[in-house]
């Protein structure tokens, strides 16, 4: 999505659109989104649920995140009335963006991305 936004924004400058394209990147935040499985109608569920380690790493990522959604939709809002066109509400994200570019740089292998607890 990121390389289809900053495509997307080169074109609306280029026709000198009267709108904008912004990109957010978050890291975990706290929501719902790990328990989407309970709106599933019952017919659709699977017989059983397996719950991968790495599944409930996750949903407690979620749950332990320093940012709501809430928080998330403020600083997005602010980021968007700025012009930001990239928008890190998480300080580590920028951290981890730039080991990536690092990375891609210096021709190194991709580093391994943790989940905390992991």
């Amino acid at each position: 999505m990121v390389t289809l936004s900053e495509c997307l924004h080169h074109e609306l400058k280029l026709n000198a659109a009267a709108i904008r394209v912004s990109v957010l990147c978050p890291s975990f935040v706290q929501t719902g989104i790990a328990e989407s499985e309970r709106h599933r109608p019952p017919e659709l569920k699977p017989a059983t649920q397996p719950f991968a380690p790495r599944d409930e790493r996750l949903a407690r990522a979620m749950k332990d995140a320093p940012l709501s959604a809430d928080e998330v939709a403020e600083m997005t809002l602010e980021a968007v009335m700025r012009g930001s066109f990239y928008i890190l509400p998480h300080g580590d994200v920028r951290k981890g963006v730039a080991r990536r570019a690092a990375a891609l740089i210096e021709d190194r292998e991709p580093a391994i991305g943790r989940l905390p607890g992991a």
